[in-house]
């Protein structure tokens, strides 16, 4: 290829951009981000368009910032990177195996009413069209995310859907995983070796030490704590014992839910990951949705105080990686794989547009298809807006569908006034159910955005932590998994 002539001049492109202290953040949307000092900014900005060479930190012309500069290979393959959920078909395939649940969880989003009625259980029926829908998507990868309720409470239909799922797969060219999210309350050896030898991974909720855990997620005769704790125990006995094993096992995971229980716990909780053998942990504040929202003023917490938590809990991690002990957070890492170039993160609610309708649906035990898990769960509160048709629609109407549509025009951060300006924007995201059920509007209100504030306070002090080389090399090695 002829090598081209390096312009005179240059026109650079100041779209997102932050004051910090006495220094100026600049981002793009090709990943790259300089921290210069203000009054280098002011002086830059006040000159002509064109500057010379001599004009600008050559940092600016290597990261994307002079269009003259722009790598459009280069460049565009780390614009595809973020924006991955856009381009094809829904991956994340979330199916409602019941609205039943055995637990009476806090915070719960679901609105599940209790364990007593089975016409709340998807049939068989049902979950094989929810699967033959996916495998009619075009979609190369697909993962199956069985959630309730509680799925173990419609475990025939559960077992059998995984079979078909795998006899599937076995006649189709797809890469195909499943996931399972459960409290483990009904839990056995026997579901346990079924789902281990059908290669599916395996997640809890683990809300942090017994006087946190069992103040969130309430069960008959306060067992939660202890049979989470015990099947954490055996799930990851099976993972290190695995040697010879014709197939594969996973390690097991386990989220968070931050509420007022859990304010003042932040180390504790951390420590109540590592001693049970976790190497990861995903904190996330309770969300205004469900039944949560009804509770708001015995569990809700403030921006603020999430903030605080947060940055008290990412402290500890990043200590006790120093200290040699493996645990990584992962809403760091989702913001990290966006700061480094890594990636989108793989977070859907932290996209720009969302992955409603493109990166993810989700199945109702009815049939009914929703944009997204939150969608559905704000279905279970009586609003069907989210709504995109049923398992027996043709997979071109639903994916095209009005609400999928909506939410990418609501969750476009370019459109939005306050975001397309914010140095942030090329990490962030926003969420079109969460804007809709606490400010009525799929857009939102960003000033007065709960999510909107967390996201930038998380991003504040990560951004933080990086300046500093020790810290910098660990949330690297989180990424690339090599820590």
């Amino acid at each position: 290829m002829e090598n081209k002539k390096k312009p005179e001049k240059f026109t650079l492109l100041f779209q997102h951009w932050k004051k910090y202290k006495n220094k100026i953040l600049l981002t793009n949307d090709f990943g790259g981000n300089v921290e210069i000092p203000g009054e280098e900014f002011e002086s830059i900005c006040s000159k002509d368009c064109s500057l010379a060479v001599s004009d600008i930190p050559q940092e600016l012309l290597d990261k994307g910032f002079a269009a003259e500069m722009i790598d459009p290979e280069k460049h565009s393959l780390s614009w595809v990177k973020r924006h991955c959920n856009v381009m094809m078909a829904p991956v994340l395939h979330i199916m409602v195996m019941t609205g039943r649940c055995n637990m009476q969880c806090v915070y719960c989003q679901a609105g599940s009413p209790g364990k007593q009625d089975k016409v709340l259980d998807m049939s068989l029926e049902t979950a094989k069209k929810a699967v033959d829908f996916a495998f009619n998507t075009s979609s190369p990868v697909l993962n199956f995310e069985f959630q309730g309720g509680e799925p173990l409470l419609n475990w025939k239909v559960l077992a059998d859907t995984v079979e078909y799922i795998r006899e599937k797969e076995k006649k189709s060219a797809r890469t195909v995983s499943i996931s399972l999210i459960s409290n483990f309350i009904l839990m056995d050896e026997q579901k346990a070796d079924f789902l281990l030898k059908n290669e599916i991974t395996l997640c809890t909720s683990l809300d942090g030490p017994e006087y946190v855990h069992s103040k969130n997620r309430h069960s008959e005769n306060d067992i939660s704590y202890g049979t989470v704790r015990r099947w954490l125990k055996y799930f990851k006995e099976r993972h290190d014992n695995q040697k010879g094993n014709s197939y594969r096992i996973f390690k097991p995971g386990a989220i968070v839910t931050v509420t007022k229980n859990s304010i003042g716990h932040a180390k504790e909780i951390v420590d109540e990951y590592v001693s049970a053998g976790l190497e990861s942990i995903y904190l996330r504040p309770v969300s205004k949705i469900g039944y949560a929202g009804r509770n708001w003023n015995t569990i809700g917490i403030t921006p603020a105080e999430y903030l605080d938590f947060y940055s008290e809990a990412l402290k500890h991690i990043i200590e006790l990686n120093k200290k040699g002990v493996t645990i990584s957070e992962q809403a760091c890492i989702i913001f990290c794989s966006k700061i480094f170039d890594a990636g989108n993160g793989g977070n859907y609610d932290v996209d720009s547009p969302c992955g409603a309708g493109t990166g993810q649906i989700a199945y109702n035990y009815d049939g009914s298809i929703y944009t997204c898990d939150e969608g559905r769960m704000l279905a279970m509160e009586g609003d069907d807006i989210f709504r995109i048709g049923s398992v027996d629609d043709p997979v071109e109407k639903v994916l095209t569908a009005d609400a999928v549509r909506a939410c990418k025009c609501a969750s476009e951060l370019n459109a939005q006034a306050m975001c397309s300006r914010c140095a942030y924007m090329p990490y962030c995201g926003t969420c079109p159910v969460f804007n809709y059920a606490t400010q009525g509007s799929f857009a939102g209100d960003m000033a007065n955005n709960m999510r909107c504030a967390v996201n930038r306070g998380q991003i504040d002090f990560i951004l933080e932590l990086l300046k500093e080389k020790d810290n910098e090399a660990i949330l690297k090695k989180w990424i690339t998994g090599s820590y």
